[in-house]
């Protein structure tokens, strides 16, 4: 069953997200914990969007992390990426993903190790857990999907008062004024 909030072609499912499920324009991020441009918007932009739109309850934020190589589903960053949203925490942990998303699985848990805040066992648990690959793949398969051609990729939907559903999309680490004036006009539909 599609997500009627978030449109075709996901599924309701569960996702990262920040605010409010009642904002009246969404923005799904498809984004890769691997991708250097991704971790410059994670450190540049996407501050100042939470503070402005997010926060504020203009806007409600759905990552989607996956790449475009089906292989990079296997790398360890992805579960640990799930596995920590499974414990409320993809939020405390995503800058720490994206700045260490290309470590080897003994690097990455030696970063988590030293910054702590999350149930260890339960990590481990949820890493050994079939289900967890699942959902990463179930995120693979939106990335194509959405037909995204690179990351980020950001779609930014409104569904309006007649039903229909506009959309914009912003490809690459664009300019923080850019986000603004999208996400603006977007706010401005009825």
């Amino acid at each position: 069953m599609f997500d009627a909030r978030l449109g075709k072609p996901l599924e309701a499912r569960v996702r990262p997200t920040y605010g409010s499920d009642q904002a009246p324009v969404v923005v799904i991020e498809v984004s890769s914990f691997q991708c250097p441009h991704c971790l410059e918007f994670r450190s540049d932009t996407f501050p100042a969007l939470k503070l402005e739109y997010i926060d504020t309850g203009k806007v409600q934020w759905v990552v989607v992390n996956a790449a475009p190589d089906a292989e990079t589903a296997r790398e360890p960053v992805f579960a640990v990426g799930r596995c920590l949203q499974a414990q409320g925490k993809y939020a405390d942990f995503a800058d720490l993903l994206f700045n260490n998303g290309a470590l080897p699985a003994a690097g990455l848990f030696s970063v988590l190790a030293k910054r702590g805040g999350f149930d260890d066992a339960r990590l481990k648990a949820c890493l050994q857990d079939p289900g967890t690959q699942r959902e990463i793949d179930a995120d693979f398969a939106d990335y194509q999907g959405l037909k995204v051609t690179g990351t980020p990729t950001f779609f930014v939907r409104k569904l309006r008062s007649t039903g229909a559903r506009s959309e914009a999309r912003i490809v690459g680490n664009l300019p923080l004024g850019y986000f603004q004036r999208t996400l603006n006009t977007m706010l401005r539909l009825p």
